[in-house]
């Protein structure tokens, strides 16, 4: 919590990592801000993971804004459809009551001209549709609602080349926001995907997007906030160089489970142990550098706690 007026500074070893400071605003701010600044690839790059910026969302809630990021890219599927903020981990973890922008590209690869495109889009169930909201699009097109939540996109007289002739014309694109349906809970997961019409053509399936919604801190995703409350593992050395020692107290004597995971809630060490009623001290080593998320299950019993590895 910072006063009017006030700052403060965070220094971090420049080593390539992404890095993503984001703060809330004040109850009675105007509009929609979800403050927040990036960096990557600043120092070495042995550490890069591309494209992280997309796993969180931009501030552009407030509707005169609207911020596009995605990765350059050569061979790719040209029919395909992407929702933003992507979502962390491979479940695409983000939090309830967050927008959600979509983006569906297209790409005549037949071998004449496309007089008229179509994109239907029938949303999930757990999305609004009254929130929807069409974006920009490569090329003017009529939109309209209709059905059980169905949206298209017309783009009558698009005129679009074939790849063979003009590959760089032949492509187009259009994006759209929509709200989640209110308060979602824990593991509700949103798919979606779109089909596109070429003239009188079969339709092309885009890829199916996922979304899985999770309350609370994205980068802790797989722990409950509330179980780390209560039991909090005693690790050190904290930061460590190499290894580090847990030590936790079980409430009995039975097989326990380690796991470990990255910040991306990727597991990088999970296994079995037998623990002692009492006092319990576990080894851990993860072999690389990070900041990693330590859970540990005895019976009903869960302690979670961080570890930093320089």
């Amino acid at each position: 919590m910072l006063a009017s007026g006030q700052h403060q500074t965070f220094s971090y070893e420049s080593n390539g990592e992404f890095w993503r400071l984001n703060t809330y605003q004040h109850p009675d701010a105007p509009g929609c801000p979800y403050p927040h600044n990036f960096i990557e690839l600043c120092g070495s790059d042995s550490s890069w993971i591309p494209n992280q910026v997309n796993n969180f969302p931009q501030d552009d809630a407030d509707p005169p804004i609207d911020i596009f990021c995605t990765p350059v890219t050569s061979s790719y599927d040209p029919n395909d459809k992407t929702g933003f903020p992507t979502g962390l981990t491979e479940q695409h973890f983000i939090q309830p009551n967050q927008q959600i922008q979509y983006a569906i590209r297209f790409q005549n690869t037949g071998n004449d001209t496309a007089f008229t495109v179509v994109v239907r889009d029938t949303l999930d169930t757990d999305l609004n549709i009254f929130t929807v909201t069409p974006g920009v699009a490569s090329h003017p097109y009529t939109f309209r609602m209709y059905g059980p939540s169905v949206l298209e996109w017309t783009f009558n007289n698009i005129l679009l080349p074939d790849s063979n002739v003009n590959e760089m014309a032949s492509h187009g694109f259009l994006t759209y926001h929509v709200e989640q349906n209110p308060n979602l809970p824990d593991g509700t997961q949103i798919l979606n995907e779109a089909d596109i019409y070429f003239d009188f053509n079969e339709p092309v399936i885009t890829n199916q997007t996922l979304h899985t919604i999770f309350k609370g801190s994205p980068l802790t995703v797989g722990f409950k906030e509330k179980e780390a409350d209560k039991n909090v593992l005693s690790i050190y050395p904290n930061p460590t160089a190499l290894s580090s020692v847990i030590e936790f107290s079980s409430p009995s004597t039975q097989k326990g489970t380690l796991t470990v995971r990255d910040i991306m809630g990727r597991t990088i060490l999970n296994h079995s142990f037998n623990a002692l009623k009492g006092n319990n001290r576990l080894p851990l080593t993860v072999g690389k550098s990070g900041i990693f998320f330590v859970s540990i299950s005895v019976g009903e019993w869960k302690g979670v706690g961080k570890v930093v590895v320089e």
